[in-house]
Order: C-alpha cells, then structure tokens, then sequence
C-alpha cells in the first residue's frame, strides 16, 4: 500500500499545480475540484510518464501494473474532489 501510496502524491504534484491554475484562472472553488477529479489527474499522468516513466518498471516487478495505478489514483482523486466539494458547499 506505501508504494501505491508513493505513486499517488507523485501524480498529485503536477494535478495539484494544474487544478490551481485552473482555480486561479477562474477564481471558482468548483472548477478546482472537477480540474482535480478529471483533466488533472491526467496531466498529472503525462507529466509522471514524461519526467518518472521509468519507475514504471518498479512498480511492475512488485505486482502493479500502470492501469492499476491509474486506476487506483482517479478512482481516489475523484472520490476526494466529490467529497471536497459537498463538504466545502455547504
């Protein structure tokens, strides 16, 4: 779990930096959460192909393979962005 974990925050740095251009440029909350959620978490992908694509390999000799990975983190991301964005509605 620490190494999915690991593959998570390293796919977040580039989302994060991403959603909050996008909020800056729009200066709604809601477009933070759905840029998070959807486009930036696969600009968060390329740019981790692009600069870490070869830990990859890591991660396939331990048992995960890049579609789990990928996977796993949107499925986190927009789980994090829905529940975000009903809590900071409200």
């Amino acid at each position: 779990m620490g190494l999915i974990l690991k593959y998570f925050l390293e796919i977040n740095k580039f989302n994060l930096l991403y959603s909050l251009i996008i909020f800056l440029m729009f200066s709604n909350i809601k477009y933070f959460f759905i840029s998070f959620g959807s486009f930036g978490t696969f600009v968060g992908f390329v740019n981790f192909n692009y600069f870490h694509g070869n830990q990859y390999y890591l991660y396939y000799n331990l048992g995960y393979t890049k579609i789990k990975l990928i996977l796993i983190s949107w499925l986190f991301n927009v789980s994090i962005s829905i529940i975000l964005y009903y809590l900071l509605k409200i």
